[in-house]
């Protein structure tokens, strides 16, 4: 029969081990290897599981997950930030809100609670204090580097592009190959409009999980910013074929098929996008783009018409409008 402390030591080479695979993007083996360790109870699989989750934007199932790790481990700081950010996603503001400021009740007592602090201040925009609480975790660990990486991403917010990216550039030192480090740099740079440069990054990303329909997004519109409008499309197909019913993949898709004035694809593409999401101003915008290029005025000012509707202060809505407008006189 196993010691108590040998089973400890077990589940702590897992977690090690899941943690290693979470950095590629293999979230599969992570579920994997630590879902038959659940019944053990242990609260950091079950959180490590529900963190999983949110990556594979399994939203309630990531709160099942947390829910269960805080029925263990209350004033688990990581697990409430993490179901914080399930709620977020599912637009249940209130939920998330409390979760980040339960968090803030806690006292931290490792670099983990640190960091979920600096989480949790961060999604409550003060940013100040979240640098400071990431600050606090790097110092108590200084190899920690989704520390580095979240002090990169506040860093942002409050544009301090220089300093953001050296936090970046730590996490690096750190884990040079690190999936999670790859996508949030590229999506920095992208932002920055170093596209070039975020190319590189999201070209990285995609050698180690080459199945995320996001990094195919992202990478795809970096190449529409450069231009590249057939390598665009080319990546929101994949995108497409990884998730076909993500409506900016079909918005970005319909986009860079105008740009190389297939309209009638173009129009399909941002049928779909409409299809998923009919309450998305830039696909009627887009559409309207589409059947204005194509001479179909009336329709055209039909789709302008829905994004304003959507968007009131569209300027541009209102402005080509105006223009399909004049078309018909």
């Amino acid at each position: 029969m196993q010691s108590w402390g040998g089973a400890m030591e077990k589940v702590a080479e897992l977690l090690g081990r899941a943690e290693e695979l979470i950095d590629r993007g293999d979230y599969g083996a992570v579920v994997a290897l630590l879902e038959p360790l659940q019944e053990e109870g242990n609260p950091e699989v079950i959180c490590l599981l529900g963190f999983v989750c949110l990556n594979l934007e399994k939203y309630q199932e990531a709160i099942n997950y947390l829910n269960q790790s805080l029925s263990l481990k209350p004033d688990y700081v990581l697990a409430l930030v993490r179901r914080g950010l399930a709620y977020k996603a599912l637009e249940q503001k209130q939920l998330a809100t409390a979760d980040f400021e339960q968090a803030l009740t806690i006292d931290p007592k490792d670099h983990h609670d640190w960091r979920g602090r600096g989480i949790a201040f961060r999604e409550l925009e003060q940013y100040e204090e979240a640098i400071a609480s990431f600050d606090k975790a790097i110092k108590i660990q200084p190899k920690d580097y989704y520390a580095w990486l979240h002090r990169g991403t506040t860093l942002y917010k409050l544009d301090e592009y220089k300093e953001a990216f050296a936090a970046y550039n730590e996490a690096f030192k750190i884990q040079p190959e690190n999936y999670n480090a790859l996508v949030e740099r590229g999506f920095f740079l992208q932002n920055l409009s170093r596209y070039e440069e975020a190319l590189v990054d999201y070209d990285k990303a995609l050698k180690i999980k080459s199945e995320s329909y996001k990094d195919w997004l992202n990478r795809g519109n970096v190449l529409l910013n450069l231009g590249r409008y057939t390598k665009a499309i080319e990546s929101f197909d994949r995108a497409i074929e990884i998730k076909d019913d993500d409506h900016n993949s079909w918005c970005s898709r319909g986009f860079s098929l105008g740009k190389l004035g297939r309209h009638e694809k173009a129009l399909e593409s941002f049928d779909r996008a409409i299809k998923i999401k009919d309450d998305d101003h830039y696909s009627w915008y887009h559409k309207g783009i589409a059947l204005f290029d194509l001479g179909r005025y009336e329709d055209a000012i039909a789709s302008y018409k829905k994004a304003i509707k959507i968007k009131p202060d569209s300027y541009e809505a209102w402005n080509n409008c105006a223009t399909a407008l004049h078309k018909l006189e």
